[in-house]
């Protein structure tokens, strides 16, 4: 699989458009979820959500999984897949997050741990720049503020969130 970037678009009639494509430009952070669904094409496939984080000052993806590298091998394909995006022309390394990763301590919380996880890696780069986001002190945020009960609190705000904007919605379509 190939991801590209629409670097051009030129109308040749109304209907019909022309694409020309170009490598993705390698960011200097970047964060994804990952799936450990093999059949892409399957809806709702899948069990498991992690989060791979590249860092281009380092040429490595960092992968954080809160069941002790159960996506590893997930991660470790989508890091190659966007290597392959991002034109890169050394490997980059790829840092698993068996060790250090903070654990959830039930079979539903995957999903909401990586996306807490993201939110702390965000809060990273937004605060020190995303030269300032290595591997290990990214690792050493998500030790801090990723904890269970954090985790807890967080799906709790995702839950108010998601209700918010169902109301808001309901409340444009007049019902």
């Amino acid at each position: 699989m190939r991801l590209i970037q629409v670097s051009s678009v030129a109308r040749e009639r109304p209907s019909t458009f022309s694409l020309t494509a170009a490598p993705l430009a390698p960011p200097r952070f970047r964060s994804r979820q990952v799936n450990d669904n093999d059949d892409v094409a399957a809806a709702g496939g899948g069990s498991h959500w992690s989060l791979l984080a590249y860092l281009r000052d380092e040429n490595a993806f960092a992968h954080f999984d809160s069941a002790g590298g159960r996506n590893d091998a997930a991660a470790a394909r989508l890091a190659e897949t966007l290597a392959e995006a991002f034109s890169l022309k050394n490997s980059p390394a790829f840092v698993s997050g068996r060790s250090g990763s903070p654990r959830q301590r039930n079979g539903y919380d995957c999903g909401v741990f990586a996306l807490a996880t993201a939110h702390a890696a965000r809060r990273l780069v937004a605060r020190e720049g995303a030269s300032g986001a290595t591997a290990s002190r990214l690792a050493a945020r998500v030790a801090r503020e990723v904890t269970p009960s954090a985790v807890g609190r967080f799906r709790g705000e995702l839950v108010e969130t998601v209700r918010a904007l169902a109301e808001a919605r309901a409340r444009e379509r007049g019902e």
